[in-house]
């Protein structure tokens, strides 16, 4: 199974620190989960919670998962952030213990959109002022600045992502212009520009980054202050991208200017700087996913991927593993299973581990290589790896991973051959069948008659080819009432001087049974040079 994580079968305890919709809840209890509820734990109770055994940890924009606590974390295999943003998580912690971390990048973005449209009008109609006013019993009808309409202004959006992608959609309804500033997005069909074109040239700026280093105090005074006249700036994104007092500096400077903010560097109660700037700021409590649909799509969709991670292995949205097409999980499933064969016929701890990836799996050796490194390990450790961090277990056991070109001449489809390498070499051919199961088509020399199926127990045995081993086999399995539910040989391709037996019994065997068939074939001078129980 993708991860080498144990079915869900065995229950899965999940702590959840945040208020978070029901449905998530439900989902995650139907699937036979233990789910816990512990509102805002504080760093210290965090610690003692994840050394209790969670299995999965589901937080907001609230928690703060740290080095600390992920170093407490006992059994901890995935941290679910129900919105957007992990910069709450420290990811690189989370991916040296094997934690995978994932969260629900699209789920907010049309909640977040639609406020952007909010703080846009509200600011070209004065809705806030007028309001007041109303209350208060005035009438002060045209009294007011707002006096302009969306149509015909040019907005620059800074990240052209999925919520950019939605803020463009809108605005082009409203009869905008459109510019934008994105490095990874060139095929818009908006015009491209770089920041300091988009903050001289944009009525509106608007921005939906991630917090990043390389975004980090982006937006800066000087950007701000070449805005046009009565500009308006918005930031639903996050506050770092915003340079230290950029912002208040430029509202002192520029008494036109205008500003819209739904995160802050301080996000708790207390007084705000911006507040001083009065109806030319607007300023939200970091709302911009607190939308009943919001909440509700970000609770299923990060229940979904707790219910699939432990059942399938499959991860959708990870944000410290590569997005894997659905076909390859049956290929990642079969190299870890064909190098741990490998490894535990190996007989010692291996050094390298050479493969070679055939057909469309070239495309995706890489990522097959993480498989191949958790069979090797698990078979030889009992560290926590798992594809997160595997490079990085690799790199601290020393085991040295080598790509080899295929040979294209071979006809052999979608296909893998990894050869486990000490002082002796392993080397084991699998590929999918006509139904997409995995299947062991090859150990060294032997060219399985029946392709193995790697899953439950089988013993693995290599003895020299000659007659009586299957009357010994049968006889052992007979006094210990075994039954032997599949039996296959096959010789030596290059001198049949070898054979490989490959056997499947129920109840399993045990390693007491193994050494008593080959006790009894050395009394009939039958070698047998290895005999392996591998539980895959």
């Amino acid at each position: 199974m993708f991860f080498g994580f144990s079915h869900v079968a065995m229950q899965k305890r999940v702590l959840i620190t945040e208020t978070i919709d029901d449905v998530c809840i439900q989902i995650l209890r139907k699937n036979n989960f233990l789910v816990d509820i512990s509102l805002h734990p504080s760093p210290q109770q965090l610690n003692t919670f994840l050394a209790s055994g969670y299995h999965g940890l589901i937080v907001r924009s609230a928690t703060k998962v740290t080095a600390e606590q992920i170093a407490h974390a006992q059994g901890l295999e995935i941290i679910g952030r129900a919105g957007a943003g992990v910069d709450t998580i420290d990811v690189p912690a989370a991916t040296a213990k094997g934690i995978v971390v994932c969260n629900t990048p699209f789920v907010n973005s049309i909640s977040v959109t639609e406020l952007v449209f909010c703080f846009m009008l509200a600011h070209a109609r004065s809705i806030p002022q007028y309001d007041a006013a109303v209350k208060r019993g005035e009438w002060p009808k045209g009294k007011f600045p707002g006096k302009e309409e969306l149509c015909e202004k040019t907005i620059g959006i800074i990240g052209l992502g999925s919520i950019g992608k939605e803020v463009a959609a809108r605005a082009e309804a409203f009869g905008m212009h459109i510019c934008y500033v994105d490095p990874y997005n060139h095929q818009s069909p908006y015009k491209q520009t770089d920041l300091s074109s988009l903050f001289r040239d944009a009525d509106i700026v608007t921005v939906h980054v991630p917090a990043l280093p390389e975004t980090k105090g982006m937006v800066t005074l000087e950007l701000l202050l070449s805005m046009k006249k009565n500009a308006l700036f918005v930031n639903t994104a996050r506050a770092q991208v915003i340079a230290p007092r950029a912002l208040e500096e430029a509202l002192q400077q520029r008494l036109d200017l205008l500003a819209a903010l739904d995160v802050h560097d301080d996000e708790k109660p207390g007084e705000k700087l911006l507040a001083q700037f009065g109806e030319r700021v607007l300023l939200t409590p970091h709302i911009g996913a607190t939308t009943h649909a919001a909440q509700y799509r970000a609770a299923v969709q990060v229940a979904e991927q707790f219910v699939d991670f432990f059942c399938s292995g499959k991860m959708k949205y990870a944000v410290n593993l590569p997005p894997l097409p659905d076909d390859l999980y049956p290929f990642l499933d079969l190299s870890e299973k064909m190098a741990k064969l490998g490894t535990i016929l190996l007989e010692e701890k291996p050094k390298t581990v050479e493969y070679t990836c055939y057909g469309s799996l070239e495309l995706y050796a890489k990522i097959l290589e993480r498989a191949m490194i958790v069979g090797v390990l698990h078979s030889i450790s009992d560290i926590s790896v798992t594809h997160v961090n595997a490079a990085l277990c690799a790199q601290q056991f020393g085991l040295q991973l080598i790509k080899r070109q295929p040979d294209t001449r071979k006809k052999y489809g979608d296909a893998m051959t990894i050869d486990v390498i000490a002082t002796e070499r392993v080397s084991v051919r699998g590929r999918l069948n006509e139904d997409n199961e995995p299947r062991i088509v090859r150990i060294n020399n032997f060219y399985q008659k029946a392709d193995i199926i790697p899953h439950s127990q089988k013993a693995i045995m290599i003895y020299e080819n000659k007659q009586g081993v299957v009357s010994v086999v049968g006889s052992v399995c007979e006094k210990y009432n075994i039954n032997i539910e599949h039996l296959d040989i096959t010789p030596d391709k290059t001198d049949q001087v070898m054979a490989l037996a490959v056997l499947e019994t129920n109840p399993s065997l045990a390693a007491q049974h193994i050494i008593e068939i080959q006790r009894s074939l050395g009394k009939k001078g039958i070698i047998m040079s290895k005999a392996k129980l591998v539980d895959f």
